[in-house]
Order: C-alpha cells, then structure tokens, then sequence
C-alpha cells in the first residue's frame, strides 16, 4: 500500500512536471527570419475620406508595418500624386519614421503611424470636382540575414560516413526580407566547393538607391544589392561579382568556392551565411475626389 501511494505521487510530480514545461516557449524555437516581406502601408479607414470640398481641412494618416526581420531607422514616407496647387502641402514632406522589424520575443513586426494635416484644400474657379489618386511612398534601407545549410562534401569520390548529400537546396520561404537568396546551386570537389546562389526580389516592391528614392528611374540606381562575404564552416568563400549585384529583371547570380576543405573529412552539414543590404520602395494608394463648395 505504502509503495503505490508512492507511485501515485510519483506520476502526479511527472504529469505536473510536464504540464509546466509544455507552456514554454524558448525563444530560438522561432523562426522569425521568414518570409519575403519589408514594410506594407495602407491609409487608416477615412483618413483621407473619399470625398471632401473646397475649404476643407483633410486628415492623411498612414500605418506602416514592419513584415520583415529588419529594423527600419530613418525611413522616410512621400505623399504624392496629386496637384499641390489644389491639395498644398504646408507640413513636412517626406515624413521620417522608425519601426522595429520581426525578432525572437516580437513575431508579427512593429508598427508605425505617420500624419499629415492638409489644409486649404481649393478648386480652381470654375472648376466643379477634381479626382485624383493620393500615393504613400516608403523608402528605407533594408537587410537579409541569410542561414541556408549545405551539404559540404569534401571528397565526393568517396561515400563512408557521409552524414549528407550534397544537393541543390532552395530558399525555404525566404529570409524574412523581399531581397531572398531563392536557390543555392552545390558543386562538391575534391577538397573543394563551388556554390551558384539565385538572388532575387521576392517582395512587392523596387529595389532603389536611397539618394533615388522615391522617382528614381535610372538604370544605375535601380537593383544594387551589396553583400558581406558569405561564410560556411567559419570558411569565407570568394564570390563574383564581389561585394556588390544589380538585380536584372529582379534577379542576379553571385559564383561563390573555396579550395580550403580537408578530404579526410566526411560529408557534413553546414550553415551559408551572409547579410544582403540595400534600399528599397513600398507604396500604396487610394482615390480621392474633391468637389467645389456645397
């Protein structure tokens, strides 16, 4: 009797034990650098209103979601797309914003709102309604923390203990930035490594120069990525172009290797990792009509 009554107590400490630890969740057990978003901005409800009249005074309030896994500093907001002579602007423009990108204790992203109060909204004479298109553009500096694991083969003539294939592998859904290392093309050799990694933008928005942004439109401020030296296995490999790609139609090709693995070792599984930099443009718009006094 006395030896169940301990059994029982020892599988209620167990199961309380359990039902404790099952709450927990640790930090690194989130993979927050996913997806291919940056910042998406959309205009409060009513703020512009569809319609407003000459004389009117005209609220514009722009929410500015931070998607990715990067934090925004001194990014700027435009308002554009409409005549400045019926709809002037007296406040700042651009205006300046910061917002906290996805991390281990935030996985949605951060949130920011900027305002603009428009005054002295005025139709010329004769003129009875003007419709127009209000236009929200961010521009900021961006960054892709990339960690894509390889299967490193340093002597593929042979096939003991391999812990891994070396094979093709993909992006896995982004790096949590729209500039996204999408594939990684493996060349295993004899104690060496040739790696073709696929660049792309992933995102919905344009890939510009920050002195560019936001109506730059020339061939040498659009699609510049810098990058740091790609690393694997504390290796850093020697990449071309170095250090810097313009994305041709949104993508480009970085030729990554090393001659620095030790054949005696088996196959192993390793992670590339590389920070991608860049600036880049994210809009959004909606219709306004201004009609003359009532």
């Amino acid at each position: 009797m006395k030896k169940e009554a301990i059994l029982i107590i020892l599988l209620l400490l167990i199961s309380f034990g359990f039902g404790c630890s099952s709450g927990k969740t640790k930090k690194y057990d989130i993979e927050y650098h996913k997806g291919t978003q940056a910042l998406t901005l959309r205009f409060l409800p009513h703020m512009p209103p569809n319609t407003v009249y000459s004389g009117d005074v005209m609220d514009v309030i722009v929410e500015i979601s931070n998607r990715g896994a990067y934090d925004v500093e001194y990014g700027e907001i435009y308002l554009t797309g409409f005549d400045t002579s019926i709809i002037p602007i007296f406040g700042e423009n651009p205006l300046q914003f910061n917002v906290d990108g996805k991390n281990e204790y935030n996985h949605e992203g951060s949130k920011a709102i900027v305002q603009e109060e428009l005054v002295d909204i005025t139709l010329p004479e004769g003129v009875d309604r003007y419709n127009t298109q209000i236009e929200a553009i961010a521009c900021y500096d961006y960054q892709t923390t990339a960690t894509i694991p390889i299967c490193v083969d340093p002597n593929p003539r042979i096939n003991t203990h391999d812990a891994c294939q070396a094979n093709d592998v993909g992006g896995g859904g982004g790096q949590g930035a729209p500039v996204a290392i999408t594939s990684v093309q493996v060349e295993p050799g004899y104690e060496k490594l040739r790696l073709i990694l696929t660049i792309n933008n992933a995102g919905n928005g344009v890939v510009i120069d920050g002195d560019a942004c936001p109506f730059g439109y020339r061939y040498e401020e659009l699609g510049n990525v810098r990058y740091d030296t790609p690393q694997i296995s504390g290796i850093s490999l020697n990449c071309e172009p170095n250090g810097m790609i313009k994305l041709i139609d949104g993508s480009a090709k970085i030729y990554c290797s090393t001659t620095d693995l030790d054949a005696n070792q088996a196959a192993f599984k390793s992670p590339l990792t590389m920070t991608l930099d860049y600036g880049y443009k994210s809009s959004t718009r909606t219709s306004l009509e201004v009609r003359s006094e009532i």
